[in-house]
Formats: structure tokens, C-alpha cells, sequence
């Protein structure tokens, strides 16, 4: 925990969920802000958490899949006396597609159809790569950055990106 700690200066909680929760951090080396993944380790046992790390950097490389930047075994201690597993990723600014349509409401179909071109396009690099998702909702796909909607409605250049491996089998 210290050598996270020391590394990445947590912010803000941005999610939580059966397993864990979701922050925001800076990299204190690179100055980089990130998505760090914190997984109680009585929740999910090591075999769940090394398919969760590999099946993310089985797609990495593509830009509509989350980029894994570091995996850490947390050991035990006042905090989590079963210990944590975090993975640092990329952060995608521009939050949940379902946050983004439950707020402003339906995408466009000229939109949405690129939206579903880019999951898509996720899906098959995934399963080019022998990894099968198994949990793509809406709710796991992330928008990459904030600038998505305008004075006239949604851009047409939304980029968006797939998140969430815990339910991922290779």
C-alpha cells in the first residue's frame, strides 16, 4: 500500500461495485491522472483477478478497449485485513455512456450507430484475441473524454472505450 500511496494521490471515488471501487488519481511520477480499480481480495479470488489482467492486456493496443497501465497485489493490513488488488488504467474524463444518456438523453442515430461501431470494433479485436467480454452494458463503456455533447446535440466524433474485464474469460 505505501508504494501506491506514494506513487498515485487518490481523488475522487468515481464508482463503486460488488467487488470494489473506482478512483481517480494522479501519478505523482508523470503527472498523468488515471482510473485506479480497487478490489477487495475476499471478493474476488487471485485466479478472477489474473483473468480480469489478462484479458485486459490481451486487447491492448485498441482504441476503444481500456489500456492497463499496472496491477498490484495490496497485502494485508489495518486498512483490508484480507488485503486489495488494484489495477491502474487510462481515464476515460467523460464518464459512463448510461450516466451520459440518463442525463441528456437519446444519442442521435447517426451517433449512436458509431457508438455501436466502435463497441463493435472492441468486441471483434477482443475476440480476435481469445477474450470473450461477457458483461458489456452500457455502464462499461466509458466515453473518453467530456467535450461529447454541444449547444445543437451530441458531436459526431464521440470516442468512447470498453472498461470492466472482471467477467472476462481467455
Amino acid at each position: 500500500r505505501a508504494e501506491i500511496e506514494e506513487r498515485f494521490q487518490f481523488k475522487s471515488r468515481l464508482a463503486s461495485g460488488g467487488t470494489g471501487s473506482v478512483w481517480r488519481a494522479v501519478d505523482r511520477q508523470t503527472g498523468r491522472t488515471v482510473a485506479i480499480k480497487v478490489i477487495d481480495k475476499r471478493k474476488l479470488g487471485r485466479s478472477m483477478f489474473n483473468m480480469e489482467v489478462y484479458a485486459m492486456q490481451r486487447g491492448a493496443g485498441h482504441p476503444n478497449i481500456v489500456q492497463l497501465l499496472g496491477a498490484y497485489d495490496v497485502a494485508s493490513d489495518e486498512l483490508s485485513p484480507d488485503g486489495e488488488w488494484h489495477l491502474v488504467m487510462e481515464l476515460a474524463a467523460g464518464g459512463e455512456l448510461f450516466a451520459r444518456v440518463a442525463q441528456h438523453g437519446a444519442y442521435s442515430e447517426k451517433v449512436a450507430a458509431g457508438l455501436i461501431r466502435q463497441v463493435a470494433r472492441a468486441v471483434y479485436h477482443l475476440h480476435s484475441c481469445g477474450v470473450c467480454h461477457r458483461d458489456i452494458k452500457p455502464e462499461n463503456v466509458v466515453l473518453v473524454d467530456d467535450a461529447h455533447d454541444t449547444e445543437e446535440g451530441a458531436r459526431d466524433d464521440v470516442h468512447l472505450q470498453l472498461i470492466d474485464f472482471g467477467a472476462a474469460v481467455v
